[in-house]
C-alpha cells in the first residue's frame, strides 16, 4: 500500500498540459486519485476522480529504461478494461505516470503495482466465476472461509473519518508488513498496539506470544480484508467508534458499562500472564485510544499522562474526532467504584455477553 503525489497523463480531450499532479493511493489491489490528499482525505475511496481495480481486467506494467521516472499501466482486457472508473478505456487508453516531485521513486510505485498484480493473479487462481468490481462484491454470498472474522460483514455502513485517516496512514507508512509496539508490561506479558497486518500473520503473533485480541473495528470497516482468527487465541469485537450510539453514554454509570469489557478483558488477560494485542486498520486512532484507556486503567494515569505514555511507544497513535472526548469520560469515572463494579458485573457475565449486552443490534446494524 503506498500513497503520495504523482503527475498523471491526461487524456488528450483534456490537455491543457500533459500531465497533472494527482494524490495517489494504491491500496487492496486498486489505484485511486484525487486533486489534493485532502480530498481523499475528507472524501474517502468513494470520492476518488478515478481509479483502476486490477481484479476487473488484464494489464501489462510498462517501466521505460530510457525514462527513469515514467511508468504506464497498459490494458490487455479491453472488455474488462472499459469497467474501470477511467476517461478513454473505450480506445485503449494507457494509463501513463510520472513520479518528477513525487516524494516516492519509480521503484516504490512499480513495486507496490507488481504487488497488486501478483496478488491479483494468486486470487484469480483461486477462484471461479465472472470478474466483478469490488464495489460489488457485497451483493453476492460469500462462500465460509476458515478463520474468518464474521462480525465484520454486518449491515452497518462504512467509510468514516476513521476509515480515510487509516487509509492515509497506510500510505505514509507503507503498511504491507505488521506494525506493532508494546505499551505496557507486566511481568512477561505486555500490552501491545497494532495493526490489521498484525493481527492477520500467524507468525507476528507467535513471536510475539499474543494470547488476546481487541479488534476495535466497527462493523463494515474495510470488510473486504479477511480477519483471521487463529487457534489458542481470544478475540474481543470492541467497535469502540460507537460508544456515543450506545444507550447510557452520558451518565457514568453507563460510560463504565461501556468500557467495562474492554477493560476487563485486558486486565484478566494480563493478571493471567497473557498478552494482549488491541488493534484497528492502522493501529493509531481507534486501536490507540483503546491502548490509552488500557494505560489509563491499568496505571491510574490521567488522559494526558496516558496519550503522552502511549505516544512515546508508538508515534502514529491519535485520539481522533470522538475518541478524544471517550477519554474525557472515562477520566471522570477511572478508579470510582461504578466502574470497578461495571468491570465485575463484565467478567462475572463473560467479556463477550457484556460486549454484546453494549453494542447491540440496534447499534451494529444502524446505518451511518
Amino acid at each position: 500500500m503506498l500513497s503520495g503525489s504523482l503527475q498523471k497523463e491526461c487524456p488528450a480531450i483534456f490537455r491543457f498540459n500533459a500531465y497533472q499532479i494527482r494524490h495517489i493511493i494504491i491500496f487492496d489491489d486498486q489505484i485511486h486519485w484525487w486533486y489534493t490528499e485532502d480530498d481523499a482525505i475528507r472524501g474517502g475511496l468513494a470520492t476518488s476522480r478515478g481509479s483502476v481495480e486490477f481484479a476487473l481486467s488484464d494489464v501489462q506494467l510498462l517501466v521505460d529504461a530510457s525514462v527513469a521516472t515514467q511508468f504506464s499501466i497498459k490494458p490487455i482486457d479491453l472488455e474488462g478494461w472499459q469497467k474501470q472508473r477511467l476517461t478513454g478505456t473505450a480506445g485503449g487508453r494507457v494509463l501513463t505516470f510520472d513520479t518528477t516531485g513525487s516524494q516516492w521513486e519509480r521503484k516504490d510505485w512499480v513495486a507496490a503495482i507488481r504487488g497488486c498484480l501478483s496478488r491479483t493473479e494468486l486470487k484469480r487462481a483461486t477462484m471461479k466465476g465472472p470478474r466483478m468490481s469490488c464495489l460489488d462484491s457485497a451483493s453476492v454470498p460469500a462462500a465460509p472461509v476458515k478463520g474468518r472474522h464474521e462480525f465484520a460483514h454486518r449491515k452497518r455502513k462504512s467509510g468514516n473519518v476513521f476509515d480515510t485517516e487509516g487509509l492515509r496512514l497506510a500510505g505514509i507508512q507503507n503498511l504491507g508488513e505488521p506494525s506493532v509496539d508494546a505499551v505496557f508490561e507486566r511481568g512477561e506479558a505486555r500490552l501491545f498496539i497494532g495493526d490489521m497486518a498484525t493481527r492477520n500473520s500467524p507468525e507476528k503473533m507467535r513471536e510475539l506470544n499474543i494470547k488476546r485480541v481487541v479488534d476495535c473495528l466497527e462493523p463494515g470497516a474495510f470488510a473486504h480484508i479477511i480477519r483471521e482468527e487463529f487457534d489458542n487465541i481470544e478475540y474481543l469485537e470492541y467497535p469502540i467508534a460507537l460508544w456515543e450510539e450506545c444507550p447510557g453514554n452520558r451518565t457514568d454509570p453507563g460510560i463504565s458499562k461501556i468500557l467495562a469489557p474492554l477493560l476487563g478483558f485486558v486486565t484478566e488477560g494480563l493478571e493471567k500472564g497473557e498478552s494482549v494485542m488491541v488493534h484497528c486498520y492502522a493501529g493509531a486512532h481507534r486501536g490507540g485510544t483503546a491502548g490509552i484507556l488500557s494505560l489509563m486503567h491499568l496505571q491510574g494515569m490521567g488522559q494526558d499522562e496516558a496519550i503522552a505514555a502511549v505516544q512515546a511507544r508508538r508515534k502514529v497513535v491519535e485520539p481522533l474526532a470522538n475518541m478524544a472526548k471517550l477519554l474525557g469520560r472515562f477520566q471522570k469515572v477511572r478508579g470510582q467504584d461504578v466502574m470497578l463494579e461495571a468491570i465485575a458485573e463484565a467478567r462475572k457475565q463473560g467479556f463477550e455477553d457484556a460486549c454484546e449486552g453494549v453494542f447491540t443490534d440496534d447499534v451494529l446494524d444502524a446505518p451511518e
